[in-house]
C-alpha cells in the first residue's frame, strides 16, 4: 500500500455539484459482475455515471466525487478506504455490500464512510443514495440513522471522562464490539467465556448510560473513542 500512495499525487477538490450535473461515481474493490452489473444499470441515467478503472484513476481524476466500494473482505475494504481518505479526503465513499446488520453498517460509516447500499436495493435507491451522499449527506438504513439522531441527541456530555477510565480489556471488548463480532467470536478472539463477555458489555452500557449493545457502539463511534480506520 506504501507504494500505492507514493505513486498518488494529491487532487483538486472537485466544484460543488449543480443539481442537474451527472454524477461520475467510481466503483472499485468488488467482484466483476458486481461492477459490470452496475454500470450496465446505470448506463442510461441521466443523473450518474459509473466509471470503471484502476483506484489511481480515480483518484487522479478530479470529476469522481464519489467512489463506491465493494465489501469483499475486511482488510481490503479497510485498506481502500484509507488510500481514499488519505489522497482525496474530499471524496466521498458509498460502501455496498450484502451485510444488514447495525454493526456492520456502524462499521464501515465509522471508517469513514458517507453511505451504505445492499447489495439488493433497486436503481432507484442506488441513484437516492448517491445523490443524498454526493450532495455532502449521509445514506445509510432508516433504523441506523434514527440511532444516529439519538445518540447526537443524548450524547453524555462526560464521554471523554468515560473512555479515559476504560480498562484494557474493556478497550479491547468494545473495539470488537464496533467491528461487529457476536459475544461468542470475541469470546475467542480475547480468550476468555462467553459469560465473562457479556459481563463487559453489560459495564459498559452501564458506564455509557445505554441499553442496547447498538446504541454502545453508537456512542463510541459518535465520540471517536477507538481507532476503527486501522
Amino acid at each position: 500500500m506504501d507504494a500505492v500512495m507514493a505513486r498518488l499525487p494529491k487532487t483538486t477538490p472537485p466544484k460543488a455539484i449543480s443539481a442537474d450535473a451527472r454524477i461520475r461515481v467510481g466503483v472499485a474493490g468488488m467482484a466483476p459482475m458486481l461492477a459490470i452489473g452496475l454500470a450496465s444499470l446505470f448506463h442510461d441515467s441521466p443523473k450518474v455515471e459509473i466509471v470503471q478503472a484502476d483506484i489511481l484513476e480515480m483518484l487522479r481524476d478530479p470529476t469522481i466525487c464519489v467512489i463506491m466500494l465493494g465489501a469483499h473482505s475486511d482488510a481490503t475494504l479497510l485498506q481502500l478506504m484509507t488510500t481514499v481518505r488519505v489522497y482525496r479526503d474530499d471524496v466521498r465513499i458509498i460502501v455496498i455490500s450484502s451485510a444488514s446488520s447495525e454493526e456492520s453498517i456502524l462499521k464501515v460509516i465509522a471508517a469513514g464512510a458517507k453511505g451504505h447500499i445492499h447489495e439488493a436495493a433497486t436503481i432507484a435507491e442506488m441513484e437516492q443514495a448517491i445523490q443524498i451522499v454526493a450532495s455532502g449527506s449521509v445514506w445509510a438504513p432508516r433504523r441506523v440513522l434514527s440511532m444516529l439522531i439519538e445518540q447526537l441527541t443524548y450524547a453524555s456530555p462526560a464521554s471523554g471522562s468515560i473512555r479515559a477510565a476504560l480498562t484494557k480489556r474493556e478497550r479491547e471488548v468494545m473495539e470488537l464490539l464496533i467491528a461487529g463480532h457476536p459475544n461468542k467470536a470475541i469470546a475467542k478472539s480475547l480468550g476468555i467465556d462467553e459469560q465473562t463477555v457479556k459481563a463487559y458489555v453489560s459495564k459498559l452500557m452501564r458506564k455509557v448510560g445505554v441499553h442496547s449493545r447498538t446504541a454502545l457502539t453508537m456512542h463510541a463511534v459518535e465520540h471517536a473513542w477507538l481507532d476503527t480506520s486501522r
